[in-house]
């Protein structure tokens, strides 16, 4: 209570909310050019910016907030710029050594003028050096773990621009642990701050990792725990820590990181699910062979597979059709979604859904082709994976018309829309029978019609994955429906596909004989359901043919 009683809060312009991150800019930067400006002989006196730190030491000390958050923001800013200076001197202390090696070996002797220049720049580094580490013990270490959550953040922030821009000075366990224990912050806000300095600081590392060993043997165990954090903004961060690492070849066990991870698709954060799609796409990319080998079961691949499983299963794992990229994704999915419990159907849409708005530039999820080759020529493969890929076709599918065809509104008033019996407007080849002509009137007569109005952000290639979606599904529909129709989830599926068909696009496929035996399909599916939901899926499928 004494502490808090001694602790002022009054307003400062720091903490401003309207103009607070314009004076913060403006006093920043009037601060570097000041430094800037003495780097060349007042800097190194010790007199004027030993003084000046000395005075920054008492201020981040004070019991007033806005003096210590001050202090700290133009202490950490003064401690980046001195690290600037120590790069530079460091770059020019190597070209003087260079050129020493040179003469030396020209003429046999050390000129004086190279070494004074040399001894020079030694002074001025250790002069920085000790300024430096005066700044990181009486600013840094007391406040990094202040009770201000913008104070902690200054922190976190400047120190890690000093680790990534002097590696040889900060890659020590003594400087990195302090962004382990940030890790624990109980503001989300510093523990995101101290993930992505740690993001920062591995990338600059890539070349040589040997100097972070140890502090990753100590920290990646809550590097991983930070991927279930209760904030998403931390979990996000987490995640491209997370993959960094894992592309970094960090990692012990990689399948087991990822599949940690995994339960996360069933989120709806966007962000969260963009950096969780690096992790999902290494786990495909790393699958065993036994999932290489059970890939390998369409027709087409049946038996130029055989032949090359033999010879070259290293090129084929390296080189991995679409069908193979979509199975695993399929199994993986399946696997989550049962692991999850629950109803499974409503987990397999959640995460088709999901996996699809984060994965929309995958190659592999907008060929319709490799799908239809999947479902109806992989007959030794499990139901469940079935199911899923219908899912996952539904959800990629629903996806490339909704980017095609751009808005959609609904003509909705509460009441009826009835029409004239549409037997005029039936392809040739069509079978009429009553049960036809009533699913026909059901569909016009309960599901409201809907007015597209396209977008104006088109792409060609958007246009064109709808186009050959619309053929593959003229071409494939009346087998899908053989196949799937006695059973109700897949059923539900493939009426979905229906409904995302486009006549125009599908004459080339769906005509003649093809046209009627995709009625007949219908038809015969619709006299072995007698639940309510299928049957109106069955009746919005026969709305979608008019």
């Amino acid at each position: 209570m004494a502490k808090k009683k001694a602790t002022f809060q009054e307003p400062y312009p720091l903490a401003d909310k309207k103009t607070g991150k314009k004076c913060k800019q403006a006093i920043i930067t009037l601060w570097r050019t000041l430094v800037e400006k003495i780097k060349h002989e007042v800097i190194y006196d010790g007199l004027f910016l030993t003084s000046v730190v000395a005075m920054l030491q008492i201020m981040a000390a004070s019991g007033h907030r806005g003096v210590r958050h001050t202090s700290t923001e133009l202490g950490m800013e003064t401690l980046s710029k001195l690290v600037e200076l120590l790069v530079e001197l460091d770059t020019q202390h190597d070209s003087k050594s260079r050129q020493q090696t040179g003469k030396k070996k020209q003429a046999g002797t050390m000129h004086a003028e190279m070494a004074q220049d040399i001894k020079d720049i030694q002074e001025k580094q250790a002069k920085l050096k000790d300024l430096m580490e005066s700044i990181y013990q009486t600013i840094f270490l007391p406040r990094f773990r202040d009770t201000f959550l913008d104070i902690r953040l200054c922190c976190a922030h400047g120190f890690g621009r000093c680790v990534v821009l002097h590696k040889a000075t900060y890659f020590d366990d003594q400087y990195l642990k302090y962004f382990g224990w940030m890790c624990n912050d109980s503001s989300p806000l510093v523990r995101a701050a101290a993930i992505q300095q740690l993001v920062a600081i591995y990338k600059s590392a890539k070349d040589d990792l040997e100097p972070l060993e140890n502090f990753t043997g100590r920290f990646v165990g809550r590097f991983l725990e930070l991927a279930k954090d209760v904030e998403g903004r931390v979990t996000t961060e987490a995640l491209k820590l997370i993959h960094l690492l894992l592309s970094l070849d960090i990692l012990p066990d990689s399948q087991q990181v990822v599949e940690m991870t995994l339960p996360l698709m069933h989120t709806g954060d966007s962000a969260l699910l963009k950096a969780l799609v690096p992790l999902l796409q290494h786990r495909l990319q790393h699958a065993t062979d036994d999932e290489v080998a059970a890939s390998q079961t369409s027709a087409k691949g049946k038996k130029k597979g055989k032949a090359k499983a033999a010879g070259d299963g290293a090129q084929a794992d390296a080189e991995q059709t679409p069908q193979q990229s979509l199975l695993r994704l399929a199994k993986l999915l399946q696997a989550e979604a049962g692991d999850a419990g629950g109803d499974t159907r409503d987990k397999r849409l959640t995460l088709c859904s999901n996996v699809v708005g984060a994965m929309r530039d995958e190659p592999s999820l907008s060929n319709w082709a490799a799908y239809c080759d999947l479902l109806l020529n992989a007959e030794d493969e499990d139901e469940d994976v079935q199911v899923m890929l219908l899912h996952l076709m539904g959800a990629a599918a629903a996806s490339a018309v909704a980017a095609s065809s751009g808005e959609i509104e609904d003509d909705t008033d509460g009441t009826q829309v009835t029409a004239a019996p549409p037997t005029g407007r039936l392809r040739p080849g069509a079978v009429h029978t009553p049960l036809t002509t009533s699913f026909l009137w059901c569909a016009q007569t309960v599901t409201p019609r809907k007015r597209q109005r396209k977008g104006k952000k088109n792409t060609a290639a958007e246009d064109d994955s709808n186009l050959q979606l619309s053929a593959q599904l003229g071409k494939s529909l009346p087998q899908l429906l053989s196949r799937f129709g006695a059973d109700r989830e897949p059923l539900t599926a493939v009426l979905s596909l229906l409904r995302q068909l486009q006549l125009p696009a599908a004459q080339a496929t769906l005509k003649g004989q093809r046209f009627g035996d995709l009625l007949q399909q219908l038809e015969a599916v619709c006299t072995k359901h007698t639940d309510a939901d299928t049957l109106t899926a069955c009746g919005q499928a026969w709305r979608s043919l008019l």
